[in-house]
C-alpha cells in the first residue's frame, strides 16, 4: 500500500504541475488507489490505512504534510528531484 501511495503521489505531482511544483493533494491522489493496489486487497484499504502510509512516507523521504483550512484535504509536499 505504502509503495501505491508513493507512485500516486508522483504521479498526482506529474499531472499537477508539469513546472515540477512540488505540492500535491492527497485527497485528488488517493483517487487512482483502484489502479495501484490489487481489486482482492481493495475493500481491505481504509483512509486510515492510506494516512498511516503517508505517514511513513513522509518519515522516510522527507514529506511535509498540512493540512486544508476546512480539514477536509491534506496538503502534500515532495522534495524535489
Amino acid at each position: 500500500l505504502k509503495s501505491g501511495v508513493w507512485e500516486l503521489l508522483h504521479d498526482a505531482q506529474a499531472q499537477a504541475r508539469p513546472d515540477g511544483a512540488s505540492t500535491v493533494s492527497f485527497r485528488k491522489a488517493l483517487g487512482g488507489l483502484a489502479s495501484k493496489v490489487p481489486a482482492a486487497q481493495l475493500p481491505d484499504v481504509s483512509f486510515a490505512y492510506c494516512f498511516i502510509s503517508l505517514l511513513h512516507l513522509a518519515n522516510e523521504r522527507g514529506l511535509e504534510v498540512h493540512g486544508s483550512e476546512g480539514l477536509d484535504d491534506l496538503t502534500v509536499t515532495l522534495p524535489r528531484g
